[in-house]
């Protein structure tokens, strides 16, 4: 018994059902468009190669501010694209998993490296 608690079956018509509003659906569209060429994408080959791409667009005035994540979405190590999903607070930072998924989803990618900034200045990871 799946469900030890339910005791009864609801068994309904089809006559019952409206089908015309039973499957009434959002449209959901994934797309990714680029002018840049594969072969002329960025390659990244290591972390420090990462964190230079990273650096080169985190906005320094607001670096030392906002927590913030970003996501670096790649294919074969060649960068796709670079998403900021969240900001946050000079303490923390919430993101929603879903965003971080439907971006990689969006550009096709094989592989992502999230990243984010302390504002604070220190490394040490929080418990």
């Amino acid at each position: 018994m799946l469900f030890p608690h339910e005791s009864t079956i609801l068994l309904i018509h089809t006559d019952m059902v409206n089908k015309e509003t039973l499957f009434q659906v959002a449209e959901v569209r994934l797309s990714y468009s680029t002018k840049i060429k594969s072969s002329e994408r960025l390659k990244v080959a290591s972390s420090h190669e990462v964190y230079n791409v990273f650096k080169s667009v985190w906005d320094d005035g607001r670096m030392q501010l906002i927590e913030e994540f970003k996501v670096l979405l790649n294919r074969s190590n060649r960068v796709l694209g670079i998403v900021n999903l969240a900001s946050g607070g000079m303490a923390s930072c919430v993101i929603d998993p879903k965003l971080i998924f439907v971006s990689a989803i969006k550009s096709g990618a094989s592989a992502v490296i999230l990243a984010h900034n302390h504002p604070s200045g220190n490394t040490i990871p929080s418990d």
